[in-house]
């Protein structure tokens, strides 16, 4: 095969996982809102596969493409959550002021909202915000059982707000959000979002350090 004949294949190869991972994103989203319509109306536990498939509009197939059962659907989006908001809170937005990071967090919330909705209907918000926890240790250096701690109450707090915005209707726009956030979240306490090491893939809290 000649080299022109190569780029060629490798374009069409390249195009061709593309279109395929589009179309995988496309059915994951029909699949997330099925769930959340269905959510409405049914408990999570009564809801079955063949029901998501159904409201989805999608194939037995592409679901399983996408999700190994109908717990791996509330998994994925944990995750997807989660990640959205730890990078939202993650050391680029230390560049800006309190206001505008604030400002990004709320607009991040609102754009991921129904994925909210749908850990909220599952009476999951509990685990899900263990996995926040969890996502946001693994991305700093905790080099202290005080910095631990602290770093948990700064993620609850903003977590509660989150919650409480999102019972009020998103009536507050996210640049609202974030100067209401200011006034009573103290510059001390956003560095605890800001200023410490990322990028760690382990927490170290050593003992004694309270």
């Amino acid at each position: 095969m000649s080299e022109t004949a190569s780029q060629t294949e490798m374009k069409r190869r390249n195009a061709l996982r593309l279109s395929n991972e589009e179309s995988n994103q496309l059915t994951r989203e029909c699949i997330e809102a099925a769930l959340v319509v269905l959510m409405k109306d049914h408990d999570f536990d009564s809801i079955s596969i063949m029901d998501i498939i159904r409201k989805a509009g999608v194939s037995r197939s592409a679901y399983y493409r996408n999700y190994n059962s109908k717990q791996d659907i509330l998994t994925k989006i944990f995750d997807r959550v989660a990640t959205a908001i730890v990078d939202a809170l993650s050391i680029e937005l230390a560049t800006q002021n309190m206001v505008s990071s604030y400002r990004v967090l709320f607009e991040k919330v609102q754009e991921i909202r129904p994925l909210f909705e749908i850990i909220q209907m599952a009476g999951m918000m509990d685990q899900f915000q263990m996995t926040v926890n969890e996502k946001y240790l693994q991305a700093i250096d905790v080099n202290s059982a005080v910095e631990y701690y602290r770093v948990l109450s700064w993620i609850g707090s903003i977590f509660n707000i989150i919650l409480g915005w999102m019972q009020r209707e998103n009536q507050e726009t996210s640049e609202q959000m974030a100067h209401i956030c200011s006034q009573f979240l103290s510059e001390d306490e956003w560095r605890i979002g800001t200023g410490i090491k990322w990028n760690s893939t382990a927490v170290n809290v050593k003992e004694g350090d309270a």
